[in-house]
């Protein structure tokens, strides 16, 4: 059985996963759009 009020070793392995993931898509689209500035 999970409680919930308590903070799993897993639930904050997948906050860091979702953080992580976050900024690097945060970091590609920013890439991105800098490359797209440039051409233009």
């Amino acid at each position: 059985m999970i409680k919930w009020n308590k903070v799993t070793w897993y639930s904050k392995l997948l906050a860091v996963i979702i953080y992580v993931a976050t900024l690097a898509i945060g970091i590609y689209i920013g890439m991105q759009y800098e490359i797209i500035k440039l051409i233009k």
